[in-house]
């Protein structure tokens, strides 16, 4: 085998071959990590969203709603 036949079994021919096992290995943290990041932002969501609808729940009721510390003054609950 010449020298130019290993140079290419050695570098190229091998590439393609741990390219894939790179790539698959890396599927699986970059998934994991969409998913968490997912997670994350739904639950502060919800959270952003049940105080507003705290805030919105008082001011139908015809309160007023204290931000300091967070409660709703002015109706009978």
């Amino acid at each position: 085998m010449s020298r130019e036949a290993v140079f290419s079994v050695i570098c190229f021919d091998s590439l393609p071959d741990a390219y894939q096992v790179i790539k698959e290995k890396m599927k699986r943290p970059i998934v994991t990590g969409f998913l968490v990041l997912l997670a994350v932002v739904l639950i502060a969501a919800g959270v952003r969203l049940k105080r507003e609808v705290s805030i919105d729940g008082c001011l139908d009721r015809g309160g007023q709603w204290n931000y300091d510390v967070a409660a709703c003054e002015g109706t009978s609950e």
